[in-house]
């Protein structure tokens, strides 16, 4: 894993919920991590992801578009050794079955807390 020049981890957010995306970043900051992008949709997370090469993408998997989240995680998976941790509402047996079909790092459910957010993160990035 490559880190940010301060050292810190460079994590990247997927997130549609612009809410939900702010206040990810803000708890990513105060637990000392870097927020390097926040992308709305799989299109246009993949394409930044490309130029932020981060350490660590935390995915919802409710992403509009042709390119959810679990899509994105495929597609991740193929194109990068990026590892990523799905921060989610759904948690449906269908969903889970999707999820369980990519190459997980983590699974965080909505509403999460900073512990939960620390631990899959540090979980991840060590797998």
């Amino acid at each position: 894993m490559t880190e940010s020049l301060s050292g810190k981890l460079k994590i990247f957010v997927v997130e549609d919920d612009p809410i939900i995306a702010k206040l990810m970043e803000y708890r990513l900051i105060s637990l000392g991590y870097s927020v390097c992008g926040i992308a709305p949709d799989g299109a246009s997370g993949l394409a930044m992801i490309r130029e932020k090469n981060p350490d660590l993408v935390l995915l919802d998997i409710g992403l509009p578009g042709e390119l959810d989240g679990v899509g994105f995680a495929h597609v991740l998976s193929l194109e990068t050794d990026v590892p990523f941790v799905f921060v989610t509402g759904r948690d449906d047996d269908q969903s889970l079955e999707r999820v369980c079909q990519t190459t997980l790092y983590g699974f965080v459910r909505k509403p999460f807390d900073d512990n939960q957010l620390r631990i899959a993160i540090k979980l991840a990035v060590n797998r």
